[in-house]
């Protein structure tokens, strides 16, 4: 038996390796990079950079069935953070993908026009 202080690992489904493999593609190296530049290696939350000692990563800002490789998403989708701000990303937008769902869909268009609006 391990002793108490040790962390329990999560374990990997399938489709989280399928998609590990997916992100060493050149294709998505290659869209990945010209993230990074486009925004001068800076996390768009934080504004923390390389410099900084963070390790930067490139969120997805939604995820479709339309696109089955990461590499296929319009770049403007694509934002660069630290690993920090990424998971607080992936927090924010579960939250509102539930918060959504929690939403009458006979209101949901209402919320889609507000929300674009702001935009």
């Amino acid at each position: 038996m391990s002793s108490g202080g040790a962390a329990k690992r999560k374990r990997t489904t399938k489709r989280q390796r399928d998609y590990m493999e997916k992100l060493r593609d050149p294709r998505w190296q290659k869209k990945k990079n010209g993230v990074l530049e486009r925004d001068d290696y800076t996390c768009t939350w934080c504004g923390a950079g390389l410099n900084d000692g963070r390790n930067l990563q490139v969120h997805h800002g939604f995820y479709s069935r339309d696109f089955e490789n990461p590499w296929e998403y319009p770049k403007a989708s694509l934002y660069p953070l630290c690993e920090r701000c990424h998971e607080q990303a992936e927090v924010v937008k579960r939250q509102v993908y539930e918060a959504l769902g929690h939403l009458h869909p006979k209101y949901q268009h209402h919320f889609f026009n507000d929300l674009l609006g702001a935009l």
